[in-house]
């Protein structure tokens, strides 16, 4: 059987890349390029990223070796801290102050007891 091209004419010429649509052509060559770029961008990253876990097991490592050596040696026997004593010394209460007396008395008070015009409660007797 001889094989036949059942293709028309036209389609049957391929297109040279200088026949082509120079945007396509630029549009391409640019995507590649941007393809390119990150690829090497991750790579160089990537690379980076290793080199400070390295770095930080190494670190973990030798803090877990610090912590084991510290468990297994007898403590000194230290003195314990001196206290610090402050320079100011922190403010004593003298006495508690009531509310002060206020012309307006509110109606749900007692009689005898004296009640505060902003708070509405009733106040020790001082």
């Amino acid at each position: 059987m001889r094989a036949v091209n059942l293709l028309p004419k036209e389609l049957q010429t391929r297109k040279s890349i200088r026949e082509e649509d120079p945007a396509v052509v630029v549009g391409s060559a640019l995507g590649v390029v941007v393809m390119i770029a990150l690829g090497l961008a991750f790579y160089v990253e990537h690379n980076a990223a290793s080199k400070q876990q390295a770095r930080l097991n190494t670190a973990r490592l030798q803090l877990a070796q610090l912590s084991t050596k510290q468990h297994h040696e007898k403590p000194k026997h230290t003195k314990p801290p001196v206290p610090i004593t402050p320079i100011v010394p922190p403010p004593s209460v003298t006495r508690q102050r009531g509310c002060r007396p206020s012309r307006r008395i509110s109606r749900s008070a007692l009689p005898g007891t004296a009640c505060c015009a902003r708070s509405r409660s009733s106040c020790p007797t001082t």
